[in-house]
């Protein structure tokens, strides 16, 4: 119980960006956030590759990311992915790098 608790504190403002996990009931969330992860990516790692199936989505905790092909720069508060926890089978749609040291909550 107390993990839980802890995780909410720390992740669910974060995952609250996102208008799904902004509904759910507090016990789920404080599921969700005890599994998410924070991952840590360097200036230049690609964090998502076009075409790969996606299994999970991203949110941006701090630093800066680029969508490839494009002028869009994704910062802090920012999330990526997101279809794949409705839809089967996703495949990616861009690939993504960090355009700078990048701190992502993997969920």
């Amino acid at each position: 119980w107390l993990r839980f608790e802890l995780m909410t504190a720390l992740h669910g403002s974060t995952l609250c960006l996102h208008p799904f996990f902004n509904i759910l009931p507090q016990q789920v969330l404080g599921r969700v956030c005890a599994g998410a992860r924070l991952m840590v990516f360097a200036q230049g790692d690609v964090v998502v590759q076009s075409g790969h199936l996606a299994q999970c989505m991203f949110f941006i905790v701090s630093g800066r990311l680029q969508v490839l092909g494009s002028q869009h720069v994704m910062k802090a508060q920012d999330y990526l992915g997101d279809s794949c926890l409705f839809l089967d089978n996703t495949l990616r749609k861009a690939t993504v790098v960090a355009i700078q040291h990048s701190e992502l909550l993997h969920v």
